[in-house]
């Protein structure tokens, strides 16, 4: 299979594929697949289908990684994700998998109709992209390929508009088949150090990833640009981003910093996660986007203390910049009680009639004594009183 079967792959509208999904529309070919807008038969729901391209569908490996990515991508939920149904083979168009299907247009197609969006806009998108990464993060996937092309707005910029995350771990069928990221510099752009090198991947490849395209909604361009992969590879490895500050002046220089961090050569050096990129943006987001950073952040540290040992869930719970927590007192004081209880009169004690004396009989047996001895001494004063 060659690049022009690829770019000739088609399947003409009206085609029913999968026994039950009417095509409607092809809605774009990407560096890995075919996507189509179809109707289900019976129900009339609009879906999207994402067929591999004959190159990779060749490879039987990259289709069962294609497969694979479609049902780890299935275990995701999040209304910032778009919702995998199904996934498989159909002959004669090859691996598929069926997705929610989301009416709006990609982050890649409004830069180039529109433009870099304003600060404000950009941080939205990509704490609604964090939000997303964050849900497959504790899921145990990864996305391997975020950039503004896989980044759905449903509504207009800057207003009530929802990104919705599409192709997860789409991306490793391109290290399997070719390697086609290697001659389309473009698809690599977004590609972390380690991923450019074929190194590790976890979690933190997403960082570097949405750093990038945080980057690419404010400016158009790319921290590293390069004429082949080759080059790029050699830049990202060795050489120093371009800072964001010479394509958008008004970006803050805390801002600016903030981004370089989560775009560090090394993976110990961006930030952990996804929710602390997110939260250091706050200063400058917008009210509504703080609230996504809030319940980012408290959905972060749930996790966090869920995979503590117990003893140690107290102690984690205290909300981010709190500091260490004191330990307690051996003895904590008791609590004032409230006022409606302090005007309520003690109880005391009831004590029964025949219990008044108990325990005071051997007092009256000591006081009898004394008294004698007393009488036997005053008698004995008397006595020598008189005879003297």
């Amino acid at each position: 299979m060659t690049a022009a079967e690829d770019r000739a792959f088609a399947i003409p509208s009206g085609t029913v594929v999968l026994d039950k999904y009417r095509v409607e529309a092809t809605l774009g070919t990407g560096s890995t697949g075919l996507v189509v807008k179809a109707v289900h038969t019976s129900l009339g729901t609009p879906v999207a289908i994402k067929f591999l391209l004959p190159s990779y569908a060749a490879s039987s490996q990259a289709g069962s990684t294609f497969v694979k990515a479609a049902k780890a991508a299935a275990k995701i939920s999040s209304e910032y994700v778009a919702k995998v149904f199904d996934s498989g083979s159909s002959h004669p168009y090859g691996p598929y998998f069926v997705m929610e299907y989301v009416d709006g247009e990609d982050l890649a197609k409004h830069l180039q109709r529109k433009g870099p969006l304003s600060i404000e806009a950009a941080i939205d998108v990509t704490v609604q992209a964090a939000l997303a990464l964050a849900e497959a993060h504790a899921a145990g996937v990864v996305h391997h390929n975020v950039k503004p092309a896989n980044l759905i707005m449903t509504g207009p910029v800057g207003g009530a508009s929802l990104i919705k995350v599409v192709d997860f771990g789409i991306s490793q069928v391109l290290e399997l088949a070719a390697m086609k990221t290697r001659v389309d510099v473009g698809a690599s752009y977004y590609m972390s150090p380690e991923q450019i090198s074929d190194g590790a991947l976890d979690h933190r490849t997403d960082v570097y990833s949405l750093a990038v395209t945080l980057y690419e909604l404010l400016t158009k361009t790319h921290p590293f640009t390069a004429d082949s992969f080759a080059d790029l590879e050699l830049k990202v490895n060795t050489g120093r981003p371009t800072d964001i500050r010479q394509h958008r002046p008004e970006v803050a220089a805390e801002m600016s910093a903030v981004i370089a961090v989560a775009f560090s050569r090394k993976p110990e050096a961006r930030y952990h996660t996804v929710g602390e990129f997110a939260a250091e943006l706050a200063p400058w987001s917008s009210p509504a986007t703080l609230v996504h950073i809030e319940a980012l952040a408290r959905r972060e540290m749930r996790r966090s203390i869920g995979a503590l040992p117990r003893s140690q869930r107290n102690i984690a719970s205290q909300p981010p910049g709190a500091g260490p927590r004191a330990p307690a007192p051996a003895l904590a004081p008791a609590a004032e009680p409230p006022e409606s209880l302090r005007r309520v009169a003690p109880i005391e004690p009831k004590i029964l009639p025949s219990e008044l004396n108990k325990g005071d009989e051997g007092g009256s047996w000591i006081l009898l004594a004394f008294g004698l001895a007393a009488l036997i001494v005053l008698g004995v004063i008397i006595y020598l009183l008189v005879l003297g």
